[in-house]
């Protein structure tokens, strides 16, 4: 029973945690993302609308979610950056948008039972890992790769090391912290 529970906190935790990654790099940069729940809520309902109601194939409608995922993530950020709007206004703005999105593409209804191709995906192996693990285990690693990474070396203020500094530490000590929970012995 307990590697069952693991399981079923890890599914639960999943998607939360991938949302945090990518805020948590944002804020020990300096500044502020008010919008990813609403983004998973779009792309949440954006994969069930595509896979439910216009029957598409799941290995083809998961790579569209993600790519409306990237797309909604660089209006935020080419807002924040190239407009130099305070990025603390541009997602607080993208989040009424993109939550009122995702309600208008669901006529406010919940949308249940949407694909046993989505199975594998939520509940399957990835060798004797379980999928959802590995995800974030790589969010996890791409995110800590990136911050130790030879290539980015001298390219840096002072003040922008000591941030990427932070990150590194911030995803070591998440990775420790974490490795019981999402690969149960």
């Amino acid at each position: 029973m307990m590697e069952r529970n693991l399981s079923n906190v890890s599914l639960q935790v999943s998607t939360v945690a991938i949302a945090a990654i990518g805020s948590t790099l944002v804020i020990l940069t300096g500044g502020i993302d008010l919008s990813p729940g609403a983004i998973v809520a779009l792309t949440s309902c954006t994969l069930a609308i595509l896979t439910k109601n216009q029957h598409i194939p799941v290995v083809i409608s998961i790579p569209m979610t993600l790519g409306l995922g990237v797309v909604l993530g660089f209006v935020n950020g080419f807002f924040s950056t190239y407009g130099r709007i305070p990025s603390f206004v541009v997602t607080l703005a993208t989040m009424s948008v993109y939550r009122g999105l995702a309600f208008l593409i669901t006529e406010g209804h919940p949308i249940f039972s949407v694909s046993p191709d989505l199975d594998p995906v939520f509940y399957g192996k990835f060798l004797v890992f379980p999928c959802r693990s590995v995800t974030w285990w790589s969010c996890i690693s791409s995110c800590w790769c990136s911050c130790v990474s030879p290539f980015q070396a001298g390219r840096f203020t002072p003040s922008e090391e000591t941030s990427r500094r932070r990150a590194c530490r911030v995803f070591r000590s998440i990775g420790r912290g974490c490795w019981p929970l999402f690969w149960p012995d």
